[in-house]
């Protein structure tokens, strides 16, 4: 839910309609490859903190990596994207995952205990924040995190400014809804804690490549015909080649943002009758 744009990257086209970049094949195959898995120090942090849910419903599920990660911590855990080509390429052989759109979840009021969001709502219109609240028990727990590069490579303090001026900054950023803490508690949704982690990822020039070019402003500049996989690749590779020149693999720095909402007892009686009057009428 913060802001983590860089100074130098462009604002988004104010005109433009919010549309998901991660579609197709490719890119879900590469999402799924290329993205490190950090998830599990979520449900980590998690497990410290709430009572293990009976039910919890992954919105955003992807390719599955938050999905798997509720494993162990949830007796029941369900996943739903509305991308069938990210749930295709999912690195979660097992478990249960539903085609659908987080502004109609395909499921009975009251159902699950947690609800977790990763990555993902940005992507979500303001309504999907009413279905998430019908389909919690009251008192039910919403989790939003985002996983986020600060382009920070400890021992190379030069890739960050190479990163944040021209080489990672050339592109528009992709047009997004905006949630934010109030409009969360517009659907009856209150702010318990937040939580900030940091992790160290070893990678190699190709690793770091791929998951680059995972971000959503590098789809759109392929989706949009502004330049080719092939031709990004290798703007990318020429750039990052200087900073791994002495070292095979560098460490590069992730974020992770948690913040943890309660659905409130107050809140359930009013959005009881507003959603009664939306999915009768």
């Amino acid at each position: 839910m913060r802001d983590h744009r860089w100074a130098n990257r462009q604002e988004a086209d104010p005109a433009s309609p919010v549309e998901n970049p991660f579609r197709g094949q490719v890119v879900a195959g590469r999402y799924a490859a290329a993205r490190p898995n950090l998830h599990p120090l979520v449900i980590e942090l998690l497990a410290g903190r709430l009572p293990r849910p009976r039910r919890a419903l992954d919105v955003g599920a992807g390719t599955g990596l938050s999905t798997r990660a509720l494993h162990g911590f949830a007796e029941m855990v369900v996943g739903i994207d509305s991308s069938e080509d990210m749930l295709r390429a999912r690195s979660d052989s097992g478990g249960y995952y539903v085609l659908a759109a987080a502004e109609l979840l395909p499921f009975r009021s009251h159902v699950f205990n947690l609800v977790t969001a990763a990555s993902a709502l940005h992507w979500f219109e303001r309504g999907a924040m009413e279905e998430v609240a019908r389909i919690l028990e009251s008192g039910g727990s919403l989790v939003v995190y985002d996983v986020w590069f600060p382009a920070e490579m400890p021992d190379v303090p030069a890739f960050h400014e190479w990163a944040t001026g021209e080489g990672l900054s050339r592109y528009r950023s992709v047009p997004r809804h905006q949630h934010d803490q109030d409009t969360l508690r517009a659907a009856g949704f209150e702010h318990l804690w937040s939580a900030d982690l940091r992790r160290e990822v070893e990678m190699r020039q190709a690793d770091l490549v791929e998951y680059l070019m995972t971000h959503s402003e590098r789809i759109a500049a392929v989706q949009l015909g502004l330049e080719t996989e092939a031709e990004q690749r290798s703007a990318l590779s020429e750039g990052i080649a200087p900073f791994f020149v002495d070292a095979a693999t560098r460490r590069l720095v992730f974020g992770i943002d948690v913040d943890l909402f309660q659905l409130t007892r107050t809140a359930r009686g009013d959005l009881t009758v507003k959603l009664r009057h939306r999915y009768t009428s």
